[in-house]
């Protein structure tokens, strides 16, 4: 610009030198003039064109050069949508039920899934992972960050080590899916996995590549899932595979941890629980660390890391995201009896967390599994589970057989005898495997492979009021809707009855 301006001066004043002999001060008077009126407005000009037309034209090829990538991550969430079955085998439930005590293993692992683009691993590198996954070999294991590269991560992994995985959610036209993958060498239904996503977020792709948010959370649809593995006929551990949002924001950390409590104390409120995940917060953090011991103090969970220090002192979980939790139920206790770390050679930036679980049987040879129990309506014919469970409840059978036989399983009592009482909240596991469920409409199934609500009756114990159930007793069974069950006289059996006469009674037999 400057060459420029110097270049037009000299013409001008050459011109004016060759038309003219005044006084040299007259000569400066005029080389001000043209520099005021001339140069500096076409200097000007250049600036002006320079600043509003060739600088953002560059700004836009920058940025189209930046959102090039982000359509390139955006295209890769398009290939895959909705739900991605993962090859799981048939489940058919423990028929035994649990010994006095065992052990089995758990392991949480981020593998570190983004597109390539933003720094995830490569399709390569997510077969490596399936290797060492299946290499090592632990019973129940909760994956995270499983975003695009599913068929790999499952590419390695043999049906003898892992023959139960959950479906792949891939997310919706936009959006990653929830990244959660929980695989197991323990039975359980992939059919019957709760999938929740969080209800709050910050980030998205976009606002990744503006610079806004390093985390583009919004752009999944991060939250947990709750899977029941069946170590035994009786002992069904509710497994939580999870991923927390970017743990940079309070009322978010908050949010998500209150949705999962809220979903324990009501889904899971009888059953052992184990927990695995990135919770992406910090018990060093003060902050985070009393959002833990809020969430502890309304589940009843501990975390392994906790578990492992004799003091129970928080400092042991450190900085550390990705926890394992665990909790007990009223049958089953669980210990932590050893935690460490994973190597696996620095493929993912999280290394695989991993601990092994002691449980106890405190009902092993109690009474409060009584096992082979029979009803008998009041038209001389037995409750049976079709199938053995799985389908529809008849009371229309002359003799007993495996279909007619079932566990009856304590849930709550009002004292503290070790045995089934008037009053008592019980359980009806066929012996299948399935439970018996009084429906909203009045039906009555064995349809049921885990223990909510539905699956829960009030047994009124007709012949003794105060003592433990004997073989013989006459009882009745109140379901979840106030309704009791009933044996028809055509050999129906439903749960919809508001009053208990003849046949809302049964005698039990054991």
């Amino acid at each position: 610009m400057r060459n420029k301006k110097t270049m037009l001066a000299t013409v001008m004043a050459s011109g004016l030198m060759l038309s003219s002999g005044a006084h040299a001060g007259l000569w400066d008077d005029i080389g001000d003039w043209v520099d005021d009126n001339i140069v500096d407005p076409i200097e000007d000009a250049i600036d002006w064109v320079d600043d509003t037309i060739i600088d953002p034209i560059g700004d836009v090829i920058d940025t189209v050069a930046g959102y090039a990538e982000y359509l390139t991550v955006i295209e890769g969430t398009m290939s895959q949508q909705g739900y991605i079955e993962s090859d799981s085998n048939h489940f058919f439930a423990p028929s035994e039920p649990a010994l006095a005590s065992g052990v089995f293993d758990v392991m949480t692992y981020n593998v570190h899934g983004f597109p390539e683009v933003i720094g995830g691993i490569s399709s390569s590198q997510m077969k490596q992972v399936s290797s060492l996954i299946d290499e090592w070999d632990v019973d129940i294991v909760g994956i995270q960050e499983n975003w695009i590269n599913h068929s790999e991560l499952l590419a390695n992994l043999s049906h003898d080590n892992y023959g139960y995985r959950t479906d792949h959610f891939a997310g919706g036209l936009l959006s990653f899916g929830d990244g959660l993958l929980t695989i197991s060498g323990y039975p359980f239904d992939s059919y019957d996995v709760d999938r929740i996503q969080f209800n709050e977020c910050k980030g998205t792709i976009l606002e990744l590549f503006e610079g806004k948010y390093d985390s583009p959370d919004c752009q999944t649809e991060k939250g947990f899932t709750m899977t029941k593995v069946n170590l035994a006929r009786d002992l069904i551990v509710h497994v939580y595979n999870l991923h927390h949002n970017t743990g940079g924001d309070a009322g978010v950390n908050g949010s998500n941890m209150d949705q999962i409590a809220e979903h324990m104390n009501y889904y899971s409120a009888n059953n052992p629980i184990i927990m695995l995940g990135d919770f992406n917060m910090r018990f060093s953090n003060d902050e985070q660390k009393g959002q833990y011991e809020t969430f502890m103090g309304k589940t009843g969970l501990s975390f392994a890391c906790i578990e492992m220090d004799a003091e129970k002192d928080y400092s042991t979980c450190g900085s550390k995201i990705d926890l394992i939790g665990l909790r007990g139920s009223d049958q089953f206790d669980l210990s932590v009896m050893t935690q460490e770390t994973f190597d696996d050679g620095g493929i993912s930036d999280h290394s695989p967390q991993y601990a092994e679980i002691a449980w106890s049987n405190k009902y092993y040879n109690s009474d409060h599994n009584l096992y082979d129990v029979s009803f008998k309506g009041a038209h001389n014919k037995y409750l049976v589970a079709e199938g053995n469970g799985a389908k529809e409840v008849n009371a229309n059978r002359s003799a007993i057989g495996n279909w007619e036989r079932f566990t009856l399983n304590l849930f709550y009592s009002e004292s503290d005898i070790n045995c089934i009482q008037n009053g008592d909240k019980v359980a009806i596991n066929t012996q299948g495997g399935y439970y018996l469920r009084a429906n909203s409409n009045g039906n009555l199934d064995a349809q049921a492979s885990a223990i909510n609500s539905w699956e829960q009756f009030t047994l009124i114990n007709h012949s003794d009021a105060t003592g433990c159930l004997a073989s013989g007793d006459n009882v009745s069974l109140l379901g979840a809707h106030n309704k009791y069950v009933v044996a028809e006289s055509n050999g129906d059996a439903n749960a919809d009855r508001s009053a208990i006469g003849s046949w809302e009674k049964f005698t039990v037999s054991f």
